[in-house]
């Protein structure tokens, strides 16, 4: 596939550096979601049960930003027998649980786009905060 200058500027950072810069990024969206339900005034306009439903958003982000940590654990060097002891999990269940992560992290470097279905746009493969 054709380079893009996205890719000339994403090849100067380290792939721990790139790692860092997805999780600071998923991590915002977690605090950025839970701000959101700091607040109390606007809940007189809040369906019934919505707040419920950025709770559940709130979980999904912050299982994102955790799966984004494991990453750059990983990239800067943390066994999995490390990672494990934080999780609460053996090395083997860590591994288990967050590899497909992983796996997609580093396909992403093997190709960084994908071509879209409906037609010749390119997809970044990598998180938006690696391009960023």
């Amino acid at each position: 596939m054709k380079q893009t200058p996205y890719d000339d500027h994403r090849v100067t950072y380290s792939r721990q550096s790139l790692a860092r810069l997805v999780l600071s990024g998923h991590a915002t969206d977690v605090a950025d979601s839970a701000a959101g339900l700091v607040g109390t005034r606007n809940d007189a306009h809040t369906g019934l049960g919505g707040r419920v439903s950025q709770a559940q958003q709130l979980t999904e982000l912050a299982e994102r930003a955790l799966a984004s940590a494991v990453i750059y654990e990983v990239e800067r060097g943390s066994s999995w027998a490390q990672i494990g002891d934080y999780l609460g999990l053996s090395a083997d269940e860590a591994r288990g649980r967050y590899s497909p992560a992983l796996h997609a992290w580093n396909t992403a470097f093997e190709e960084p786009y994908r071509l879209d279905e409906t037609g010749p746009r390119r997809i970044p493969q990598l998180p938006t905060a690696a391009y960023d």
